[in-house]
């Protein structure tokens, strides 16, 4: 389109059928996980191998980045002293996969989840009691290297175990013609990556304007930076405007991605907002003739004197003095650097690809309740547990509309969505045949948890949430369907034709 537009010094837009878009996108990476779990017989867990092929598709794109991401997350969040994980990216002749939500993990974790119900099985205990005697601790290194500063998967497991929902879970009887089972998954997952900038600006009004090249999608960022602008500063959000996505005035962001808003972006807010006080209290000290020391935030915009309730000077003030006293107006600005965890190299090595990880990581367990027609083999999510532990929760209706949304995402990609090939073919390029969950796909309730074990180093101690949602779903059905009495299926998704399949030969057997 550029180059037509050039040519032709004319507008030019390019529309796509459904067919065309669907035949030229990017994809999840397809891959074939093998993974082989050792512990002792009491559960605790010794040793585990690794190995992922991803399909790469025709070009490269992220795989480079999928593979490294996929092959460290296949540790899982367990204690595991000997951990070896390699893995391939290969190309073929399908799409060319890229970075979709769940960057790298739901591979790992449905390959891992699933085996730590089997090993469970086999050594006689309950998954429950399994994941929590092994899953990492706030304090402890992950694969010996990356220090863990909160980690709490654990609790996540006894938020969901403990919810009065799962305590009463068998009191429902089951649907005539129906089995029913239950499912759990640990999840974990890096984020927080890349630099983050971020520039407020105090006007004459008293009100700040931030902005930033971060770009909301519908993931509620808008409001959550908004909120820690606003409790930085101790101003209604009405006197916060925010300005994104302007490349013109903006400085450069690497884009909505790797559950970075909230923590990078966020950081880079609310250190910006630390100037912008630096320079108020800096011309407030003077027209209150006082030390900056002795000044102190006040709600509704103000600046006063601490322990003293009057002169007090509102934003706006500070702002004109500061306009015409600097010859120029109050700026805060800030760069959030990503410092990637450093890896000790007596207990890590890595070869043919570099060994990175996020700032941060993301914990979260889910749970769900099916149940599976006998007759026909179709799946329904009953209902789900999704406990996640975000650090701090500053938009608590944003972080319920990412994990419900993530949730049910989760789902469609267990049971419904597949790209089906036929000699190199996309056979179902529409939405037509390529199925995607509707609101019935939906269980009827999704029961959030949200627990806060603040994040050193993050705005109010929050950390990313939106990749975690969607890891847990899969595994967990799948786990659900081997409590429902159907033959353990090891490929995604678990579409009602494989689960009769199993179902039908179990019983011929």
């Amino acid at each position: 389109t550029a180059a037509l537009a050039l040519a032709t010094k004319l507008p030019v837009k390019l529309v796509l059928s459904r067919e065309e878009d669907m035949g030229t996108m990017r994809s999840r990476h397809a891959s074939r996980i093998k993974i082989r779990t050792g512990a002792k017989r009491d559960g605790t867990l010794i040793c585990r191998e690794v190995e992922v092929l991803l399909d790469g598709g025709a070009y490269a794109d992220m795989s480079p980045l999928v593979l490294p991401a996929a092959v460290l997350l296949g540790a899982g969040p367990y204690r595991i002293p000997n951990v070896r994980t390699g893995g391939r990216a290969v190309y073929t002749n399908r799409l060319r996969a890229s970075a979709m939500r769940g960057f790298g993990a739901i591979q790992p974790a449905f390959a891992g989840e699933t085996q730590m119900d089997e090993l469970a099985a086999k050594l006689g205990m309950d998954p429950f009691d399994l994941r929590i005697k092994n899953a990492l601790n706030s304090g402890e290194k992950w694969l010996g290297s990356h220090h863990l500063p909160v980690c709490e998967v654990g609790q996540c497991l006894d938020a969901i175990r403990q919810h009065p929902a799962w305590q009463a879970r068998l009191e429902r009887p089951v649907t005539p013609g129906k089995r029913r089972g239950f499912g759990i998954a640990a999840v974990v997952q890096q984020s927080g990556i890349f630099s983050a900038s971020a520039s407020i600006r105090l006007a004459e009004d008293g009100s700040v304007t931030v902005s930033t090249g971060y770009v909301d999608i519908g993931n509620g960022s808008d409001t959550t930076l908004s909120q820690i602008c606003a409790a930085s500063l101790g101003l209604p959000m009405e006197q916060v405007n925010l300005v994104v996505a302007d490349t013109d005035g903006a400085a450069y962001d690497f884009g909505t991605a790797a559950d970075r808003g909230t923590h990078g972006v966020g950081l880079a807010v609310q250190e910006a907002a630390s100037r912008v006080k630096e320079q108020m209290f800096q011309f407030a000290g003077e027209m209150l003739e006082c030390a900056t020391d002795d000044l102190e935030l006040r709600a509704g915009g103000k600046v006063g004197i601490k322990g003293v309730p009057q002169p007090e000077l509102g934003f706006g003030d500070i702002a004109a003095r500061g306009l015409y006293a600097s010859g120029g107006p109050i700026i805060g600005t800030h760069t959030y650097y990503m410092q990637e965890p450093s890896l000790d190299p007596e207990q890590t090595a890595s070869v043919g690809f570099r060994m990175g990880g996020g700032v941060h990581y993301g914990f979260a367990a889910h749970a769900v309740e099916i149940e599976v027609d006998e007759v026909t083999g179709q799946v329904e999510v009953i209902q789900g547990w999704a406990a996640h532990d975000l650090g701090r929760v500053i938009n608590r209706d944003g972080a319920e509309g990412q994990i419900v949304g993530g949730f049910v995402q989760g789902i469609g990609g267990a049971l419904l969505e597949e790209l089906v090939w036929d000699d190199g073919r996309l056979a179902n390029p529409s939405l037509m045949d390529y199925k995607i969950p509707g609101s019935l796909d939906a269980p009827y309730n999704i029961h959030c948890i949200m627990l806060e074990n603040p994040e050193p180093h993050a705005p109010w101690g929050a950390r990313g949430l939106s990749d975690p949602c969607i890891i847990g779903p899969g595994p967990a059905i799948a786990n659900a369907l081997v409590d429902a009495g159907i033959p353990r299926i090891y490929r995604m998704p678990l579409t009602a034709e494989r689960v009769l399949s199993n179902l039908l030969d179990s019983e011929q057997n």
